[in-house]
């Protein structure tokens, strides 16, 4: 192991796990039911993992137990395979979960972007985001969650359509902000009308 001591090792390689998911600290403890301070802990390399969040680490980013105590990993987390994704047009909610639909290709993914969730891509319709550099006909990559932070960019169902979407929450308000002024924004309470589908992740311009 070198000079790298297990901590140490264990530090780089859930820190690089965590950026290659493009998550925060806060979020990954969130996911795997941890406080921020304890991710930091374990980034900083002063604490190790017990094993039950050993278990729940391996289990988020469907890796193995000795690949996040190998020195020698990078070539492993930081793999060329690849998944097909769907590319969403329509999405449909029934019975408090969510069917894609309308689904006619598929893209090309690199694993190391979707660990620790489940993804899809929905392809933008309009320039409603320019100024968030998303343009028309350009796919966005999608992680299913159900709420996201005021300010995140996510996709909504509202009467049976998807919106790509700026999201603020105030109390059971719910705003959609666009990136171009020509676009209103939309304030709804988020009472059966609106539902979040999920989280941009990243965008793949000009798709």
């Amino acid at each position: 192991m070198a000079d790298l001591t297990v901590k140490e090792i264990f530090a780089k390689n859930v820190f690089r796990l965590r950026k290659e998911s493009g998550l925060t600290q806060q979020q990954l403890g969130d996911h795997i039911g941890l406080a921020k301070t304890t991710i930091c802990q374990w980034e900083s390399a002063q604490k190790l993992p017990s094993a039950a969040s050993i278990n729940k680490i391996v289990a988020f980013f469907k890796v193995t137990n000795s690949l996040l105590f190998n020195e020698d990993n990078d070539k492993y987390i930081s793999s060329d395979a690849a998944i097909d994704l769907p590319i969403v047009g329509k999405i449909s909610r029934g019975n408090g979960s969510f069917t894609y639909e309308n689904v006619k290709e598929y893209a090309s993914t690199s694993e190391a972007w979707v660990r620790g969730g489940e993804y899809f891509y929905f392809r933008a319709e309009d320039d409603s985001m320019m100024y968030a550099r998303i343009l028309d006909g350009d796919l966005v990559l999608i992680r299913r969650q159900d709420d996201v932070e005021n300010g995140d960019i996510g996709v909504v169902i509202m009467n049976d359509k998807l919106y790509l979407r700026r999201i603020y929450r105030d109390g059971n308000i719910l705003s959609l902000h666009s990136e171009n002024t020509q676009y209103p924004r939309i304030s709804v309470i988020d009472d059966d009308v609106v539902y979040i589908v999920g989280k941009l992740k990243k965008i793949i311009i000009d798709a």
